[in-house]
């Protein structure tokens, strides 16, 4: 369902040194522009003590983001399939469910994606390290007939924040992990590690005010294209 933890590390180190510093767009012809998307309006969805972003300007596609199991020593990988594979860091965690949601969008255009998480943990054996977090997508179209069908396949539905939410468990390794989907509004997606973490996200959207995650006084964002086609930001310690 996620891409490898080491794997996963490589990729990100790679798309902020080699995309963040551009702004790169390998489709000029389509309509959609990338950076369209009001990313302060974004950022004040999630928690002040979010720790990580990992962004995709879109336009893209959602499919299976799964990696193949390539022999990387002798494999050449093709700029297309390089590029799947940075969407896939932002919008693994639609893979969650043992794929029911990421079939349900299969095909969709994302306009802009984001994860962002927090409290990363050591994992009981092999495997991606455990955290709170949250991906968002937002799609062109609305999607009210797609999450119709997607609850229908739900086998638990909760209500979080006056919010229906799917939750799908699975084990991944030795660790247990929780996930919970929501469409929060027609044509955007959630899907969080935590539920605390998903209670705050929507009260947020839902009008309750607070600290923003990740202020732009931070002296990262200096360093950082938000218009780039992929770009990631880590804050480690305190405000300062």
């Amino acid at each position: 369902m996620r891409n490898a933890t080491n794997f996963r590390c490589i990729l990100c180190f790679a798309v902020i040194i080699m995309m963040g510093c551009t702004d790169r767009n390998t489709n000029p012809g389509l309509k959609t522009s990338r950076g369209q998307i009001d990313l302060e309006k974004v950022l004040s969805w999630f928690p002040a003590d979010t720790e990580t972003l990992q962004v995709a300007n879109g336009p893209l596609w959602m499919s299976n983001f799964m990696i193949g199991q390539h022999d990387y020593k002798n494999h050449e990988i093709k700029s297309e399939e390089l590029e799947k594979q940075f969407d896939g860091l932002t919008l693994g965690l639609f893979g969650s469910g043992k794929g029911v949601l990421e079939r349900h969008l299969e095909g969709q255009q994302v306009l802009f994606a984001l994860e962002a998480s927090r409290h990363f943990r050591t994992p009981a054996g092999l495997g991606e390290l455990p955290f709170e977090g949250c991906a968002v997508a937002i799609f062109e179209k609305d999607l009210e007939d797609r999450r119709d069908a997607f609850m229908k396949d739900a086998v638990k539905i909760e209500e979080i924040e006056g919010q229906r939410v799917a939750v799908f468990e699975e084990r991944q390794e030795q660790d247990p992990w929780t996930f919970f989907i929501t469409f929060p509004e027609k044509s955007v997606v959630l899907v969080s590690t935590n539920r605390q973490f998903l209670q705050q996200m929507l009260a947020r959207m839902h009008g309750t005010e607070g600290q923003r995650a990740l202020p732009n006084s931070l002296h990262e964002w200096t360093y950082v294209n938000k218009k780039a086609q992929f770009w990631g930001l880590r804050h480690y310690g305190g405000w300062s």
